[in-house]
């Protein structure tokens, strides 16, 4: 949709109108977007991070359900943390029988 000159205009009026602290804030919001759609060439909004902003996201730092790779390997880490968990805890139960030789012991 094609930004008409009015449209612009009233933009300009409601911004000289602002105090200097919100016009700073604005333009370094306008400055993040241009770099932002300057290193983006896949077209859908990037954080500072890379990370695509998904409408509906709050904040940049979530875990969304439409990161396939974030979910997958959020879930292989967290698989990975109990299996460790679970063998280090379990180790002792082990009997001496069923345990293979060390390389160190000397006999």
């Amino acid at each position: 949709m094609p930004i008409t000159a009015e449209q612009i205009g009233a933009a300009e009026g409601v911004f000289e109108k602002l105090p200097l602290n919100k016009k700073v804030e604005a333009i370094a919001a306008l400055a993040r977007a241009e770099r932002s759609a300057a290193a983006n060439p896949y077209g859908f909004p990037l954080s500072s991070t890379g990370i695509p902003i998904v409408q509906g996201m709050q904040d940049d730092f979530v875990l969304g359900s439409h990161d396939i790779v974030g979910v997958t390997f959020w879930i292989a880490c967290a698989s990975m943390l109990a299996g460790s968990v679970f063998f280090f805890s379990e180790r002792g139960t082990v009997q001496k029988s069923g345990r293979p030789p060390s390389p160190l012991r000397v006999s």
